[in-house]
């Protein structure tokens, strides 16, 4: 109808500029060009894509269609204005879906409401600015169950188009995996005819196979073992089911990091050195599988607590950002966005009744199952806001629903629906009014974050400024009082701020974090007795922990204690193969020791691996070493190559310049 096209258009009219307007204000942010964490692991992948280069040999680590549409924006230039600008449009495609899917379950007037809400949230108006997974995962989700809906008196070749969907959908996010069975069941026992329900049963699973046979053959090709879509998963499940888990933070226990480097590399060092073996990844992912399942088994009370407490941060009104802060990067930017989206709490609530009075309606399985499989899913690892991003849209049309429903009949019936429904909505509203973020702390997070960023950039004084405002709204908060802290070494130096740290694991014994700077203050201020002691506390209570072992052989170094150092680098090169300084601190130790072929194997590790974080003295250090000790073995070229190599990589280093004319390059 024409109103109905009417009020559509201006509805994804608004999605769009909402979205644009969001994207054109991140432009200032220090990482809108220079993303860190999971979103530089995505540009990283697909700038190597862009160019026709490798970037990890065997099976795939993570799913790859979304890395597939970042590289093609990458052809036409390295560029990330042009992604988001793309995904803005991914997003007003997921607000028609939005209304489609609602209108074919409810009517108009549903379809409509919901995606009017989809339009105007906040949450997925800043995944869609975000180079993360669910601003392509979302639409596919919905194309699929749009697809599904009737399915169960469509024709096998139709099936199997939806089953490609879910196919397809499984290569953005493999979470669908948990509802495809069910459906093909549901599929097979809808109608009276079950012959006719196998074929249409067959009919998805075969759609599906087309979209996920050829990533399994590539990883059996590449990977030589079978890995349906990617090994990721063992290493999450243990993320999220661990003794000591909080459902929510997304780092492996043992590793340093909780970037994507931490969750592959570190993970599958330290999956090898539990087993006593090397892993192939797929053996990576069911080591860690493994481990997962014994808590759960082994501790039931632990992990039926763990679960409820996963439940809860899965329908509280906050998003947990595992990358930077959700709300505070938002507010940031655009403060008046999350002022125009209807509340997460009044989405559960409307959306409870909704689904109460839509669940027996069988020919809704694809939406209902969805809803439940996928929180199910979510819950099964831990929780944060990119991966319940997804289940917004369908949350909003039961939520339209049940919103229809509760002012219909209350005008027709008033009866006990009625009632039910409006004590829910208020039970439900009260628990997630509750449960609200704290505004002043999400806003601090965001100016912390930003401040970082801006160090990050080179500028100093617009990052100090906003750490002084980020601790003005919560000065108690010791996330934030540590980024100041670190801010802080640049221009006090190490020892002064030193104080500082021990002030907040005063306050937080147990902050990993701080007990990692501090070690890094110590080393960095020469302490290295004091460094010795608290090395290895942290080793006492993390003994996986490689940073832990790398400091106190630094320690041991700088004491002179070579034989005691040379085990501790080496076992921190064990626990995290892809670092590099351990490797060039051993071969200082080799070559310190008259060794010199073990030294240059070590510097070899160190230069290959190339990674120094924040110690770019230490990098032009290993290439340096590893030329004159090439040299002093006779091999010439070899010493040219790494001094190139070091040219390259530092080329405003003067140890660059000089190494180049020491082996004549």
């Amino acid at each position: 109808p024409r109103t109905e096209r009417t009020l559509l258009v201006g509805i994804l009219v608004v999605a769009l500029v909402v979205r644009l307007a969001y994207v054109f204000a991140l432009r200032g942010n220090p990482y809108f060009e220079a993303p860190i964490l999971d979103p530089a692991y995505n540009v990283d992948w697909a700038r190597s894509l862009a160019r026709g280069d490798a970037f990890a040999e065997g099976a795939y680590f993570r799913a790859p269609l979304y890395v597939w549409f970042l590289a093609l924006t990458q052809v036409v230039g390295d560029g990330l204005l042009l992604p988001r600008l793309l995904q803005c449009v991914l997003g007003v495609v997921t607000v028609l879906l939005t209304w489609s899917v609602g209108r074919r379950a409810f009517g108009p007037r549903e379809g409509l409401l919901a995606a009017a809400c989809a339009a105007t949230c906040w949450v997925l108006v800043y995944f869609d600015g975000e180079l993360l997974i669910p601003t392509l995962a979302t639409p596919l989700y919905l194309a699929a169950i749009h697809a599904t809906l009737g399915a169960e008196q469509a024709s096998p070749r139709r099936v199997a188009l939806a089953g490609l969907l879910w196919g397809i959908a499984t290569l953005a996010r493999p979470n669908v995996l948990l509802l495809s069975p069910l459906l093909a069941l549901w599929l097979w026992r809808s109608g009276e005819d079950r012959a006719a329900g196998l074929r249409r049963a067959a009919g998805l699973a075969a759609g599906w196979l087309l979209a996920v046979l050829p990533i399994t053959t590539y990883n059996a090709v590449a990977g030589g073992e079978f890995v349906l879509v990617s090994t990721q998963g063992g290493v999450n499940f243990w993320i999220g089911n661990h003794p000591g888990a909080d459902g929510h933070t997304a780092r492996v226990p043992g590793t340093v990091g909780d970037d994507f480097r931490a969750t592959h590399t570190e993970a599958a060092a330290l999956a090898r050195a539990e087993a006593g073996r090397d892993l192939t990844p797929g053996g990576v992912s069911r080591h860690y599988a493994s481990k997962a399942w014994d808590f759960l088994f082994s501790k039931p009370t632990e992990a039926a607590a763990l679960l409820a407490r996963k439940a809860g941060l899965f329908l509280q009104d906050q998003e947990l950002g595992n990358n930077q802060p959700v709300l505070g990067t938002a507010l940031a930017h655009a403060p008046w966005l999350p002022w125009i989206s209807v509340p997460f709490w009044a989405l559960v609530a409307l959306g409870a009744v909704g689904f109460a009075l839509a669940v027996r309606r069988a020919e809704l399985m694809p939406l209902t199952g969805f809803l439940v499989m996928f929180a199910v899913s979510v819950v099964a690892f831990f929780v944060c806001s990119r991966f319940r991003a997804p289940w917004l849209p369908p949350l909003m049309i039961f939520a339209a629903h049940g919103a229809c429903e509760l002012a219909r009949r209350g005008r027709d019936e008033r009866g006990p629906v009625v009632v039910l429904g409006g004590a829910a909505v208020l039970v439900l509203a009260g628990l997630g009014l509750a449960a609200r973020p704290d505004r002043a702390l999400a806003v601090a997070q965001g100016l912390s974050h930003l401040a970082i960023g801006y160090e990050r950039a080179g500028e100093l004084d617009r990052a100090g400024a906003l750490h002084e405002r980020a601790l003005a709204l919560a000065g108690d908060d010791a996330q934030i009082r540590l980024a100041r802290i670190a801010s802080l070494e640049t221009t006090r130096g190490a020892a002064a701020v030193l104080p500082e740290v021990r002030a907040i694991l005063g306050d937080h014994p147990g902050f990993q974090a701080a007990r990692e700077l501090l070690l890094g203050l110590l080393n960095r201020s020469q302490r290295y007795p004091q460094l010795l002691t608290e090395a290895q506390a942290l080793i006492e209570d993390a003994p996986n922990l490689a940073s832990a072992h790398y400091y106190r052989g630094v320690a041991l170094f700088g004491l002179g204690r070579l034989p005691e150092a040379a085990p501790c680098f080496e076992r921190a090169m064990h626990l995290d193969p892809a670092g590099s300084q351990p490797a060039y601190l051993l071969g200082e130790v080799r070559r310190r020791q008259g060794r010199p072929r073990l030294a240059i194997a070590a510097l070899q590790t160190a230069v290959t691996n190339d990674h120094f974080p924040g110690a770019r003295r230490q990098r032009v250090a290993a290439h340096v070493a590893l030329a004159r000790g090439l040299m002093e073995q006779g091999d010439h070229e070899a010493a040219r190559e790494v001094a190139r190599l070091l040219a390259k990589r530092e080329p405003e280093a003067p140890e660059s310049v000089a190494l180049l004319g020491e082996v004549g390059g």
